[in-house]
């Protein structure tokens, strides 16, 4: 689906989500103002808006749908082991922190090596300061709560109630080749049949 500058059809097309990829924001009748807080490297990777239906002549075309979760902090194991699953995603690790009361921390993208809980997690250290985190190394997949050994100090993964896709790997089957055709195709001949 295409993100726009405006809630518009018309309006200038500034980037493009695959299906099944999440969104966050904010409705506004028919469309979807996308959360525009600042990902990794300080890049808005979904500033604008979305449709989630629009009306055609050929009827109602659906383009998102809804979708709610709740999320949990938990302190042991990790989110398979409690039956939940892991956060992946930057915009979803936000929602999750804010959901469950992290509202002020800033989310850090963690690509070093260290060890950390996989996804998402919230680290408490003895100090009383609290980080937000977003682990992206493959060796932490699977890895769970951590506490220090003196007990002051813990890492422990924010997991979801409900499953996430996979990322999407920017592979397209000729299906969806053929379907993205189809719908150029439809929207050439209205805005041909417009002039």
């Amino acid at each position: 689906a295409n993100i726009r500058s405006a809630p518009r059809v018309s309006a200038l097309v500034v980037g493009h989500m695959t299906k099944g990829q999440i969104v966050t924001g904010r409705r506004q009748g028919s469309w979807l103002e996308l959360d525009s807080k600042l990902g990794p490297g300080g890049v808005n990777h979904s500033e604008g808006w979305m449709a989630i239906h629009l009306v055609f002549k050929r009827g109602l075309v659906q383009f998102l749908r809804r979708r709610t979760t709740t999320y949990v902090q938990i302190r042991r194991g990790n989110c398979k082991e409690s039956g939940i699953f892991p956060i992946i995603t930057y915009m979803v690790c936000s929602k999750a922190a804010a959901a469950l009361g992290y509202r002020d921390e800033e989310l850090r993208v963690q690509k070093d090596t260290l060890l950390r809980p996989e996804g998402c997690h919230v680290e408490v250290h003895g100090n009383g300061s609290i980080v937000v985190g977003m682990a992206t190394n493959p060796n932490n997949q699977g890895r769970g709560a951590m506490t220090s050994s003196s007990g002051d100090e813990s890492i422990e993964p924010l997991c979801s109630k409900k499953s996430y896709p996979d990322p999407p790997t920017g592979f397209m089957t000729s299906a969806t080749v053929r379907k993205r055709v189809q719908q150029v195709d439809f929207a050439l001949a209205k805005s041909k049949a417009a002039c």
